[in-house]
């Protein structure tokens, strides 16, 4: 009763929440702006994409991604902005509800609510909502191909298509192949190159202009040097560190960060899965704040993992905080938020090996599997289970 209870509160919670920030985007005198930018960039595709490169939204905001995205978000021109934009949002909603739920799928049913209504008071899934972005959906392409039980499309094709739209998901194939998933990897890999050859067929000078150069040009996206760059790249080029030292740094980051949560893979795939999508943000050379919404399945490993409920509630918190820029100092909220998403990082995958140790006793003390562990955990000792009952 009091699970249903708790359940109950938290989802009531996200609800809330939810409809307060639909609100507040309708509310803004430029409505959804970066929707807008994949608006024109559908509408630029009449004339055969040839202007993509300098299509603007009401923001004046570039279109950035790969000429195959404007085609994939050609339906966001089917209703008025502010249509389309409400049920993005709502999309966005139960994207989020979703993931969460796929993150926590055996801890009761308020884990999974209070995690979204968390994530739902940080910057990144507010400035999601207000700017009408598709991030949320991107990473729940990404979290249903990979952490589903099975799929009813070939496993690894929906995050080929992701990173097809959105270059960063691509860090993801890599984790595919280091984590042992080889032909998820060949899979995801062969949808991005589908994607990409589809957009040269069909809009060969706006692919060739977007691959021989303009993928190559950060500062079509942004000034890397603006504290909003919420990536370590970004803070190293503040601080001014070499481009060479910066680039070194980055790599290695990357290299580690994957490889790390490669290792956690057979504990708790989630976790080892949001380890890697804040890596991409981290070494990035730009990260926006609506790159991290990742920060919503750190925040269920974190409340799903099974410790005290007092650690679980206060690690939650400060995540919550952390993320909810509270401070006008951009500058030190930048710092802050590099910081914290290394240590979710270095954190996440270390959850996700004491999960396994904890379950791994109490598989091995009762000879069957503990209520507590998240079922988007380890797909190795499920086969113990199962074999053993």
């Amino acid at each position: 009763m009091r699970g249903r209870l708790a359940g109950a509160l938290a989802w009531s919670v996200v609800i809330a929440l939810a409809v307060t920030s639909v609100v507040a985007a309708l509310g803004r005198p430029d409505l959804f702006p970066d929707l807008t930018v994949y608006r024109a960039a559908s509408g630029a595709l009449g004339q055969g994409g040839v202007h993509l490169d300098q299509v603007r939204g009401s923001n004046g905001g570039l279109f950035t991604y790969p000429p195959a995205a404007a085609l994939l978000l050609w339906p966001l021109r089917l209703a008025p902005v502010a249509v389309v934009g409400s049920l993005l949002a709502a999309a966005s909603m139960v994207a989020a509800a979703s993931c969460a739920r796929l993150g926590a799928r055996c801890a009761p049913w308020w884990i999974a609510g209070a995690a979204v209504a968390c994530a739902l008071e940080t910057v990144p899934f507010r400035n999601t909502i207000s700017f009408g972005q598709v991030g949320v959906l991107l990473m729940a392409m990404v979290a249903f191909d990979l952490l589903l039980p099975a799929t009813p499309w070939p496993r690894g094709v929906l995050t080929g298509l992701a990173a097809a739209i959105k270059l960063t998901p691509a860090i993801f194939i890599v984790y595919l192949l280091l984590a042992g998933r080889r032909d998820e990897a060949r899979r995801a890999t062969a949808a991005f190159v589908a994607a990409a050859v589809i957009g040269f067929a069909l809009l060969p000078r706006a692919s060739w202009r977007f691959w021989a150069s303009d993928a190559w040009h950060t500062d079509r996206v942004g000034d890397i040097t603006t504290d909003h760059n919420r990536s370590l790249w970004g803070l190293l080029v503040r601080a001014g560190a070499p481009t060479l030292a910066v680039l070194l740094v980055c790599l290695v980051v990357a290299a580690a960060g994957v490889i790390w949560a490669a290792r956690a893979e057979h504990s708790n795939p989630a976790a080892a899965l949001t380890a890697v999508g804040l890596t991409g943000c981290l070494i990035s050379p730009i990260t926006w704040t609506h790159h991290m919404v990742w920060v919503l399945l750190a925040l269920t490993a974190i409340l799903a993992t099974p410790t005290d409920i007092r650690y679980r509630i206060a690690g939650a918190g400060v995540v919550t905080v952390t993320y909810a820029r509270l401070s006008p100092n951009q500058h030190m909220l930048a710092a802050i938020e590099v910081a914290a998403t290394a240590g979710l990082v270095l954190a996440l995958p270390l959850l996700a090996h004491h999960e396994g140790s904890l379950v791994t006793a109490r598989a091995s003390r009762s000879g069957r599997p503990s209520r507590t562990m998240n079922l988007a955990g380890s797909r190795r000792l499920i086969n113990v289970w199962s074999s053993r009952r």
